[in-house]
């Protein structure tokens, strides 16, 4: 939950408040921005959110390539399961049967 609210000062500046309360584990967080107005405090702040809705539209953008990423990754997976290690497997047999028994590689 988001809450926002104006408190004016004994200065007669203002400070936007914007408190958060995460419901799950009950964390909460407030963030303020003082302006000599209201205006002030009010455009200070709008461009702070706007920055920060910024980098979170790019994190979802992170986020949703991944998602279409990783169908791709678990087909390539699946492909050297199903593919590449049996060939693997035969291709080491077939070497076996060719190579003597006496070979030594270090020789």
């Amino acid at each position: 939950m988001i809450s926002v609210s104006f408190k004016e000062n004994k200065d007669e500046t203002y400070d936007l408040i914007i408190s958060s309360y995460r419901k799950e584990d009950g964390a909460t967080t407030e963030t303020r921005w003082e302006g000599k107005n209201k205006d002030v405090a009010l455009r200070t702040a709008h461009s702070h959110l706007n920055d920060f809705k910024n980098a979170l539209d790019k994190q979802q953008e992170s986020w949703n390539d991944l998602e279409k990423r990783i169908p791709k990754m678990r087909d390539a997976q699946n492909e050297i399961l199903e593919v590449a290690i049996p060939n693997l497997k035969l291709a080491i047999e077939q070497l076996e049967e060719i190579v003597p028994e006496d070979y030594d590689p270090t020789k």
